[in-house]
Order: structure tokens, then C-alpha cells, then sequence
């Protein structure tokens, strides 16, 4: 019987996606000056894995 697999990614994608300008801010401050933020920005995370290659073996993302 195999178990569920443990959703690590989802919390922290929310997280970022909720609270990016605080977190380039705090993490990356001169990205953060440079960004213009009169413009929303908008995450691509299903766009790059459509164009990413999946490496061979058990794959442990969705």
C-alpha cells in the first residue's frame, strides 16, 4: 500500500506568490529596487515546466 506523497512544493509557492515583493525585499533588496511594481507580476511555474525537460528516473515533483 503506498503512502500519499507529501505536498511541499504547493505551501511555498502560495507563500511567495502571496507575499513576492516582500520576499525579493528581504531576499534579493536591489532586484527588488530595479523591479518596476506599477506592474503585476505574473508566475509562469506551469509554462516552465511545460518546457523543461524531466530528467530519467522517479520523478519527485507533479
Amino acid at each position: 500500500m503506498s503512502q500519499p506523497r507529501a505536498d511541499y512544493d504547493n505551501p511555498w509557492q502560495e507563500v511567495l506568490e502571496r507575499c513576492f515583493r516582500e520576499c525579493l525585499a528581504l531576499f534579493l533588496p536591489q532586484a527588488h529596487a530595479e523591479i518596476d511594481w506599477g506592474r503585476t507580476p505574473i508566475f509562469l511555474d506551469k509554462e516552465l515546466r511545460q518546457v523543461t525537460p524531466r530528467p530519467p528516473g522517479p520523478q519527485f515533483w507533479g
